[in-house]
């Protein structure tokens, strides 16, 4: 094992990906005082995060959208940089779609399994009892008790499940739902003024960081580090941190040379790549509630809500989020097909006729057909817990990993990867 430390100053450092957890390693390692190159394969920063500045008069989240509690490390970012966020969004004034009816928050929450369903307390004690007895894994349908629920409850939490974790309950294990519990991620959820793009181009300020950059090949041993591009260019450094998405580590894009250890390959073959699709439909006019955050629904548009909810100057735009299997169907339409059908939907649920004729433009995001990206977010299958603290070991500290697939508490999250960057590069420093 090569137990060498690098030595501020006189290093060189790639950071291979410029997204949340790529730039937050290169600015930690620059305030440092390292010698950081980022290479990304796009023409912007940002990764998963990206901010439409073009389709309404305030921004719009093509990619992440929320900060994740109320004490999220993004917090920090957000004061540092001089930026604001909008008011919690107040899920508890749902709508909700099932059983043919739409439903304002009062009547559903009346309905029996309403609070367990939106909620899901209930299923962190139960994963808990679940380990505290020292049962061996099993999948997350096993402990949701939804065959004691009405039909369409069960839809209603089966939904819930996806869209949040991007796979399916059952392919979802249990001890991996105890690792992700978040315990430090505060209460609530908030929008970024300025959007989430603004946040990275603070991050990436000052930065060496270079576009158009995808990397094919990592060459590595214990005297450092060579990244091959498909442009034919190469760079050369001490060390390297790796923060590319784990569906483009599975596709093996970019080959290690050597190939990682064993226990690496493992877990980037172990661990689960989720799907999630954002459906971003501009209308002429707001036909919606004023008050209704958002709607969840039975349907495979799973959740629709309000993207410039609590602005001012709110274009009258509804976003469309859908995950797992639901994600996969929509993006099999393609985006004129997925379209069509989200506002099928949509006339469904609020009893609407010839709702495309007050469509000003519709747009399919689809992570999992990105070729730098290729999923949406990270999970843990049955019998995967451990599998992220694999991810994340550094390799005879010349190969680094970061990223939200890294993230044992917080993954799936944007602070999650930005506090995996940090600590990716903390440890590189020593």
């Amino acid at each position: 094992m090569n137990t060498r430390r690098a030595e501020k100053g006189n290093v060189r450092v790639l950071v291979i990906g410029a997204g949340a957890a790529g730039l937050a390693a290169g600015r930690r390692l620059h305030q440092g005082g390292y010698d950081v190159l980022l290479l990304e394969a796009r023409n912007r920063i940002g990764g998963r995060i990206w901010t439409n500045h073009d389709l309404a008069p305030h921004p719009v989240e093509l990619g992440a959208e929320f900060i994740h509690g109320d004490k999220a490390i993004t917090w920090s970012l957000v004061r540092a940089y001089g930026l604001h966020t909008l008011d919690k969004v107040p899920w508890e004034q749902i709508s909700v779609y099932m059983d043919e009816q739409l439903l304002g928050p009062e009547a559903f929450f009346a309905l029996p399994y309403a609070e367990e369903v939106f909620w899901l307390t209930y299923v962190d004690e139960v994963a808990e009892a679940w380990g505290n007895a020292g049962r061996s894994d099993g999948s997350i349908t096993e402990i949701l008790g939804a065959d004691k629920m009405p039909e369409g409850m069960q839809t209603l939490l089966h939904n819930r499940f996806t869209a949040d974790m991007t796979a399916e309950p059952e392919q979802l294990g249990i001890y991996g739902w105890l690792e992700w519990l978040r315990v430090h991620d505060g209460e609530n959820e908030y929008r970024l003024v300025e959007g989430y793009s603004r946040l990275m181009e603070q991050l990436a300020a000052g930065l060496d960081v270079r576009l158009n950059k995808p990397i094919k090949r990592i060459r590595w041993d214990a005297n450092g580090v060579t990244a091959y591009t498909r442009t034919g260019e190469t760079f050369e450094a001490q060390c390297a941190v790796v923060t590319l998405p784990l569906a483009v580590l599975q596709a093996g894009d970019v080959t290690f040379d050597p190939v990682l250890p064993a226990g690496k390959q493992a877990a980037i073959n172990g661990l689960g790549s989720g799907h999630v699709n954002k459906l971003i439909l501009k209308f002429k006019k707001r036909f919606w509630p004023e008050i209704s955050p958002a709607l969840f629904t039975t349907l495979d548009s799973q959740i629709w809500w309000r993207p410039g909810l609590g602005r001012t100057n709110e274009a009258p735009l509804l976003t469309g989020y859908m995950g797992g299997q639901a994600a996969k169907r929509f993006m099999a339409l393609g985006e004129e097909g997925a379209i069509r059908e989200g506002i099928r939907h949509l006339e469904q649920m609020f009893g609407l006729k010839n709702l495309h004729h007050h469509l000003e433009t519709g747009l399919l995001v689809a992570w999992s057909s990105d070729p730098y990206t290729k999923m949406s977010y990270s999970y843990v299958p049955v019998g995967g817990a451990g599998l992220r603290d694999q991810l994340v070991a550094p390799i005879e500290r010349v190969l680094f990993f970061a990223g939200e697939a890294t993230s044992r508490e917080c993954a799936s999250t944007v602070h999650g990867a930005l506090e995996s960057g940090f600590t990716a590069a903390d440890e590189l420093m020593g």
